[in-house]
């Protein structure tokens, strides 16, 4: 089975190998159960970002940063559409600082690195 949002609906398709494809217009449904699945899709979106994190800190971090930037206005599904992602907390720091998010990356990186070289 594949399944797809067909551009420009509010319809999803869901193919079968040797089937008729089936289409639902997500407009067709009752409102309790369309809202019901735009919070169903929120959580799942949300709570999928964190699934590669080894700590809660990081899974956090990640639902932070995916949260906030829906949030934020962006138009953007994915954070990483274009150009180097940012860690968020990285960015706070930088701004509470005043300097540029590239100071903070490489003084993390280089903590990382001396955390590294004493193992």
């Amino acid at each position: 089975m594949k399944k797809r949002i067909i551009p420009n609906t509010r319809t999803i398709e869901f193919t079968f190998t040797d089937l008729p494809a089936y289409q639902f217009d997500t407009t067709a449904a009752a409102q309790p159960n369309r809202e019901h699945a735009e919070l169903h899709g929120w959580l799942q979106r949300l709570g999928d970002t964190a699934a590669s994190a080894k700590t809660e800190a990081e899974r956090r971090e990640a639902v932070v940063a995916l949260g906030e930037h829906y949030l934020s206005g962006a138009t953007d599904w994915n954070m990483r559409t274009s150009g180097k992602a940012r860690n968020p907390i990285w960015q706070q720091i930088a701004e509470k600082r005043g300097v540029d998010y590239d100071v903070i990356a490489a003084e993390m990186a280089q903590r990382d690195l001396d955390a590294l070289a004493a193992l």
